[in-house]
């Protein structure tokens, strides 16, 4: 059961038969005198944290709001660990040995290109739970899966054979639950993340070599 700050607005009967009524009137009648296909007054804006590579947030007249951040790293292509613990294998020392294997090594280099789901971390804070409690993971895991979906995202990160970006997303919710309206933010943000250039240890990496766009 989640905590009392984050429970639904409960209804009276006769308040729950008043909007059914009116809502399964032809054509409906909303509450709050909107038409059938007007949504509600929002305002939406990106660039809104200095702090963080690209940033994007959505706000309602009731004070409701979503904002999410994204944070670039360049990282190595670690590509695995000798047996015993010995020290990591790069891409450049392993797809040197798949150059020996023919069509293999061919196949090999075309998956790498797309990319890696790891290269992409998520986080939801919600008011009322904790990182690890089981909604905001869940929440998570089917934003990342729906981010990844198709390998775009993935195949834009990478740089080269030796290194790709990878990015920490951030997902703050304030007030009532916003999911419907966090998959719009998620494009901006990670255009708003290209737009301005990636960053690692205070080198500026431009757009057109990140391939984000």
């Amino acid at each position: 059961m989640p905590p009392p700050s984050a429970q639904q607005l409960l209804l009276s009967p006769a308040e729950l038969a008043y909007l059914r009524s009116s809502l399964a009137l032809s054509p409906p009648l909303r509450p709050d005198g909107r038409s059938p296909t007007q949504f509600r007054p929002l305002v939406a804006e990106t660039d809104v944290l200095p702090s963080a590579n690209g940033s994007a947030r959505v706000c309602f007249a009731d004070g409701t709001e979503a904002v999410v951040g994204v944070k670039a790293e360049v990282e190595g292509a670690v590509m695995g660990a000798a047996a015993g613990g010995g020290e990591a294998t790069t891409a450049g020392s392993v797809m040197a040995g798949w150059e020996m294997h023919g069509q293999g090594a061919e196949d090999e280099e075309e998956a790498k290109a797309r990319g890696e789901d790891a290269w992409v971390e998520m986080s939801v804070d919600m008011p009322g739970f904790r990182d690890d409690d089981a909604l905001p993971t869940f929440v998570a895991q089917m934003l990342t899966e729906a981010l990844l979906a198709g390998g775009a995202l993935q195949s834009r990160l990478r740089i080269n054979s030796r290194w790709h970006w990878k990015l920490y997303i951030d997902v703050s919710l304030v007030g009532n639950f916003l999911l419907p309206f966090i998959c719009p933010l998620l494009p901006s943000t990670l255009f708003e993340s290209g737009r301005s250039g990636l960053c690692s240890s205070g080198v500026v990496v431009q757009n057109r070599r990140s391939g984000i766009t």
